[in-house]
């Protein structure tokens, strides 16, 4: 889904600054994680002209009351860590505070 809406949506996104995060594997494991980062690394890399500010992968969530047969049959879980999840956003918000210009002296 992330890769359809990075071809989709790539050259807008190259327009503006951008911060992209992504909710991947069923546990917030090492290898999980970083598993999924190399896959959202590789949709990145083919959307050229798209350099996000940050980029990120928490843990995901699984409802199999939301998914279909054979996925359905999941077991439930949910990785999100919300409180990496804030902190990530937090640091996000301030770093795309417009920087006030330095101020010349005439």
């Amino acid at each position: 889904m992330a890769a359809r809406f990075l071809a989709e949506h790539g050259h807008e996104l190259a327009k503006r600054p951008s911060a992209i995060f992504a909710l991947g594997p069923k546990t917030a494991d090492a290898e999980g994680l970083t598993e999924s980062r190399a896959q959202l690394d590789k949709a990145l890399a083919k959307v050229l002209g798209v350099e996000p500010r940050s980029v990120a992968v928490f843990g995901g969530v699984v409802d199999p009351a939301k998914l279909r047969f054979p996925l359905s049959r999941l077991p439930a879980s949910d990785a999100r860590d919300w409180d990496a999840i804030d902190e990530w956003a937090d640091g996000l918000a301030s770093s795309l505070i417009p920087r006030e210009p330095a101020d010349q002296e005439s």
